[in-house]
């Protein structure tokens, strides 16, 4: 065992032809795609943002969609407060566009267009509320089969 440890370590060397790692991330389904579409694109990668602009580059419906979606996005800020007359303007933009989505989107829209803009202009909201219905959902569903009212009580209040 001593004549081991008297042999020096090999060195290894750094193979330069094998390739890199890091690899650049590209989106490639849909999903991804359409992520790039709802983010702002402050908050894109450089990368992302060329691939983006590559996109919007090449169609003018693309870009015509994209640069609507940002504007809609941009409603749904809190940093100003959102009259009902921009959000008008946007969806009679959105119905008069030639994205057929952003058509049926702004048709969807304008079904219940009351609450859409109570939405945007008013300060408050039921998320709070929506939360504690989803957990008392999924503490039902934990339970399945075996969850009585006294059961199910029982453990809302101990959560």
């Amino acid at each position: 065992m001593g004549f081991l440890r008297s042999v020096e370590p090999l060195k290894r060397t750094r193979n330069e032809t094998k390739p890199s790692k890091i690899k650049l991330k590209l989106p490639n389904t849909i999903r991804e795609i359409a992520h790039l579409f709802v983010t702002p694109e402050v908050r894109l990668t450089e990368v992302k943002q060329e691939f983006l602009k590559g996109i919007l580059e090449n169609n003018l419906e693309i870009h015509a969609g994209y640069k609507m979606i940002q504007e809609f996005r941009s409603l749904f800020q809190k940093q100003e407060q959102v009259n009902a007359s921009k959000f008008q303007i946007w969806l009679e933009q959105a119905q008069s566009s030639e994205v057929k989505e952003l058509q049926s989107f702004a048709s969807s829209l304008k079904r219940d267009v009351k609450a859409v803009i109570a939405g945007l202009t008013l300060s408050w909201s039921n998320a709070q509320t929506e939360g504690h219905v989803t957990k008392l959902k999924l503490l039902k569903r934990q339970r399945y089969g075996r969850a009585s009212f006294a059961l199910l009580r029982r453990c809302v209040l101990l959560n």
